[in-house]
């Protein structure tokens, strides 16, 4: 055989070797050792048998789709894990020239998104022969954060935020709903009601304020830039006001306005003069403060022994200490005086002066003498209908009877259980002006009574009924 038919033999036979080296992996007979390896089981490890499926399906990798056309057998496919994979958030910035200058926030936060892969298994008769995992889903998409940096200068922007709070304040005051909401968090839009019925509003909001900005609790909506402190003039309280900065509606607006404005000082009550009140039942009447004139309160009879008239109220109080004083033994309790008018006690004050007069002293003597044991017109308590004075000695007789006695004791021992006090006690002259009358009760309620006994008036020097309802201010 010539050189050159051995060399085209031999390229023939090396052809021919190679296609069938390449073609192996997929040739029917590589396949069918794959497929009687896999149904005997003859394989030593769980990569092995996996090689033989990607053999029977021609190379391809493992998909539940491929798994499906398996020939001549079925294989079980069953997910074995599912994991989550995180992907990074990214971050931009970017400038807010509406924003403080040299201070930033982000909107919106960043959050990483979420990959989801599953590992399957596939089984044969029970036996696993392949692991592979399938491509996953993007359960969320990751969320870019944006970190805004602040350029706005600092002085102009604070003549911006003491604008907005004049504005707050005036539309408070003025209760313009809509104008106030504007300058105000969500959470205080609730609270605007009790903001605007808060006693004294104005007074409150008639103090100086200095507005600082410093970087504070940042939140997902907002962002604290600084505060606005509320001082008031002879207050020492200082309240402070969040100025929070909303990232979606780039608007500056101020939080916890009611807790502020509440904490503050409310206009102090007059230490004297007329009294406005409506239902003065509470009212410090005294030698500070009078009543108008016309102030005529609502009574009826007492319908007790002696008589006279007093208000719903008084009336069933006094009803049940009558009915006490009798079964301490007190058994000739009567009404001796009650309610007077203001003509009335203006008649009884004038024919004491006279009385007075009378006996040498001169009218302006004589009205200083009479105002230690009887009330000028309108400062009289037996014009608020809730005042009474009691006796128990058979009539005639005057307060000053031994009689009286047991009447007294009563009193000074219970009158607080029935919401009824000893208006001028023993030894408060100097700070009431009035001799000591233990007959002589005011009607305040029983809560206010037993704090009042319990605080100790009838023996604390310079605390007496006067003080105590000028600092509860209900009048």
């Amino acid at each position: 055989m010539s050189k050159t038919n051995t060399y085209i033999l031999f390229s023939l036979l090396l052809a021919i070797l190679m296609t069938f080296l390449l073609e192996w992996p997929f040739s029917p007979l590589n396949k069918a050792i794959a497929w009687t390896a896999l149904k005997t089981g003859r394989y030593t490890t769980i990569e092995q048998s996996g090689n033989y499926v990607k053999t029977l399906l021609g190379g391809s990798d493992l998909t539940p789709e491929k798994i499906k056309t398996l020939p001549f057998f079925s294989i079980t496919d069953t997910t074995k894990e599912i994991t989550d994979t995180t992907i990074p958030f990214s971050v931009l910035t970017f400038e807010n020239t509406y924003f403080p200058k040299d201070f930033s926030y982000l909107f919106p936060s960043g959050q990483d998104g979420i990959y989801e892969t599953e590992a399957h298994t596939l089984l044969l008769d029970n036996r696993e022969v392949a692991n592979y995992l399938v491509k996953g889903k993007v359960l969320r998409e990751p969320i870019t954060q944006i970190v805004y940096n602040g350029s706005k200068e600092h002085t102009p922007l604070i003549k911006e935020l003491e604008t907005n709070w004049k504005t707050l304040a005036t539309a408070l005051t003025k209760k313009e709903k809509p104008t106030a909401e504007r300058h105000l968090t969500a959470a205080e839009y609730e609270l605007l009601s009790k903001t605007t019925a808060l006693s004294d509003l104005s007074y409150r909001l008639d103090a100086s304020i200095k507005i600082s900005l410093e970087p504070g609790l940042e939140t997902d909506i907002s962002v604290q830039v600084g505060t606005v402190e509320v001082k008031q003039k002879n207050c020492t309280v200082t309240a402070d006001i969040p100025i929070l900065f909303l990232k979606d509606q780039q608007l500056y607006v101020f939080d916890k306005v009611y807790t502020a404005l509440a904490s503050l000082c409310a206009k102090p009550k007059a230490t004297s003069g007329l009294l406005n009140c409506s239902n003065c039942w509470l009212a410090p009447v005294s030698k500070q403060f009078s009543l108008r004139s016309s102030y005529i309160p609502y009574v009826v009879s007492t319908g007790l022994n002696g008589g006279g008239y007093v208000t719903p109220d008084t009336k069933k109080a006094l009803a049940k200490l009558f009915t006490a004083a009798k079964e301490n033994g007190v058994t000739s309790i009567r009404v001796s005086s009650s309610y007077r008018s203001y003509k009335t006690q203006e008649s009884l004050f004038n024919s004491y002066v006279n009385n007075e007069k009378k006996n040498g002293l001169s009218t302006t003597q004589a009205i200083e003498k009479a105002n230690t044991y009887s009330a000028k017109p309108g400062y009289s308590e037996h014009q608020l209908g809730t005042t009474v004075d009691l006796m128990a000695c058979a009539y005639p007789c005057n307060f000053y009877d031994s009689a009286n006695t047991p009447l007294y004791n009563f009193l000074k021992k219970n009158a607080h259980l029935y919401g009824f006090v000893i208006s001028y006690p023993n030894g408060s002259q100097p700070y009431t002006g009035y001799v000591y009358e233990p007959w002589h009760v005011r009607y305040i309620g029983e809560t206010y009574a037993r704090e009042l006994y319990n605080r100790g008036y009838l023996t604390k020097k310079g605390f007496y009924l006067y003080q105590f309802l000028v600092e509860k201010g209900k009048y």
